[in-house]
């Protein structure tokens, strides 16, 4: 996936750049919590999903980046267009907490929480067309065309990888729901902390491997368009999906209320570090891999 970006982003400005780590990428690392919300809600165990997306979105902004800048010693913060997309991001995360405020979340809310995605998809790519059009020649030379050689070269090898993958991705969400719900009747906790706890880790693993990527490869851009974009995805997205296939009715308000105080403490840190200098320092990392230890922490005290 990164030799990918590498190629599709050659033409590309740096806010281009987070655009498309932002939506391609976000959406190919977040695959784990699709998959497994579609399993979870044919299976009617919505909050497994839930608390796997909550979790999930707490990972990212505090465990994945803050072990990113540790790792690089330092990530970049792009301009203006960063600070849309960090805002974005924070009303996107918050958004499925607001709308269980009712103890549910049926239909009508999944519907607002797609097209909450999709005026996202909008209002993202008029940017990346007004920023990157006119001056870098996308159009001749952009993602189209990279595609298309990408397309020619490797088409055989990458459907047969995409498709298996997939089938293993099904299959296991499938076995995964099922452990999940075993192992919640066996422990005497709600699915949703499972959820939390186990399941967020795991499907942020993507994510996690890809910023060490990454790094490796000197393309910060990509990690910070990648999170962002995976807790936007996350929260809207893959959130509405579920409810759509199955409404949810929360048994305790409890882990929701937990879990997005702690997103909303864990990313205004995260957003006040960026923010300051447009560079998250190593020893910022460390502070936001230490508070996610210190949420799961108080976390599995209120269970």
């Amino acid at each position: 996936m990164i030799d990918a970006f590498e190629r599709l982003s050659t033409k590309l400005n740096k806010s281009s750049k987070v655009v498309m780590a932002a939506l391609l990428v976000a959406l190919g690392t977040s695959l784990p919590e699709l998959f497994v919300a579609i399993a979870s809600g044919y299976s009617h165990q919505g909050e497994i999903s839930l608390g796997n997306i909550l979790g999930a979105n707490i990972a990212n902004a505090s465990l994945v980046i803050g072990g990113a800048s540790v790792l690089s010693g330092s990530l970049a913060v792009v301009g203006d267009f960063v600070h849309w997309e960090f805002m974005m991001a924070f009303v996107a995360g918050l958004s499925p907490f607001l709308l269980m405020m009712d103890g549910e979340l049926g239909r009508l809310d999944g519907a607002i929480l797609v097209v909450i995605y999709l005026i996202y998809l909008r209002d993202i790519l008029g940017d990346w067309r007004q920023r990157s059009l006119v001056h870098y020649q996308v159009v001749r030379h952009g993602l189209l065309s990279q595609l298309r050689r990408l397309h020619r070269k490797h088409i055989d090898g990458v459907i047969l990888k995409l498709v298996f993958g997939i089938l293993l991705m099904m299959l296991g969400s499938h076995l995964l729901i099922r452990t999940v719900v075993n192992l919640s009747a066996g422990l005497g906790v709600l699915p949703v902390w499972i959820g939390i706890f186990v399941l967020a880790l795991g499907t942020t693993l993507p994510e996690l491997v890809l910023s060490m990527g990454a790094i490796a490869k000197k393309e910060s851009l990509l990690v910070l368009g990648n999170l962002l974009g995976s807790i936007v995805a996350n929260s809207t997205l893959i959130a509405g999906i579920l409810v759509l296939i199955s409404p949810v009715k929360l048994v305790r308000m409890m882990p929701y209320l937990t879990s997005s105080i702690g997103f909303v403490i864990i990313f205004s840190i995260f957003w006040l570090f960026s923010n300051q200098k447009r560079r998250l320092e190593r020893w910022e990392g460390m502070v936001l891999v230490g508070i996610y230890f210190i949420y799961l922490g108080i976390s599995m005290f209120l269970v």
